[in-house]
């Protein structure tokens, strides 16, 4: 300003440390999906959330990332079966007409049996599942989403599962898990038994 006696305190330094607080996210896949890119889509809307694609045999390492989500599993990755087994990250497997069911059920993740062949199933709310709760809007919209389409065999699930939706055919609940969470040594092992969660966000923007 005019008649200012010093102009050396008008400047002040400071710093300002940034730390990324995202959550590093991996998605490895078996092949290409709509279900991969319906996943990225939402995910990398969110801020907070950093996403990587790769395919299964890509996968060198998993120490790094916060949640590992597994499309379709394949026994490609050693990486990825070791860290399941020692229970290193929280994981998410979707299992759908290409997982290879047999191999999987060797990591111990909450079912065993393995089949040749695939269902439709539908989405039917555990009221008894209170870990994650769900809006009224939220299950009517699942309960009312397309079918899954998932694994079919002879399968025997854990008694120890955490379930969030069972297995619906039609208009009839099954007593077998669709969403269920299960732990591995101290980490969270989630399990969707159906592929074509893609339709789901489709049948959400139609509503």
């Amino acid at each position: 300003v005019s008649n200012e006696f010093t102009e050396k305190n008008n400047v002040l330094t400071f710093y300002i440390e940034v730390i990324d607080g995202r959550q590093k996210i991996l998605i490895a896949h078996q092949a290409p999906h709509p279900d991969v890119a319906a996943l990225r889509f939402v995910m990398e809307n969110n801020q907070d959330y950093e996403i990587e694609v790769k395919s299964i045999k890509e996968v060198a390492s998993v120490n790094e990332y916060d949640l590992v989500v597994v499309h379709n599993y394949s026994p490609d990755s050693k990486v990825i079966d070791e860290a399941v087994t020692a229970g290193k990250v929280p994981f998410l497997f979707i299992n759908g007409i290409s997982t290879d069911m047999r191999s999987l059920q060797k990591l111990k993740i909450g079912f065993t049996g393995s089949g040749n062949s695939n269902e439709e199933l539908g989405f039917a709310h555990n009221v008894g599942f209170k870990d994650i709760l769900l809006s009224p809007k939220i299950i009517q919209t699942f309960s009312g989403a397309p079918p899954l389409h998932a694994p079919f065999g002879n399968y025997v699930y854990s008694d120890a599962l955490d379930i969030l939706a069972f297995q619906k055919v039609g208009n009839i609940q099954l007593d077998n898990p669709l969403i269920y969470f299960t732990t591995k040594e101290n980490a969270k092992i989630g399990v969707i038994m159906g592929e074509g969660i893609w339709r789901w966000r489709l049948h959400d923007q139609s509503r």
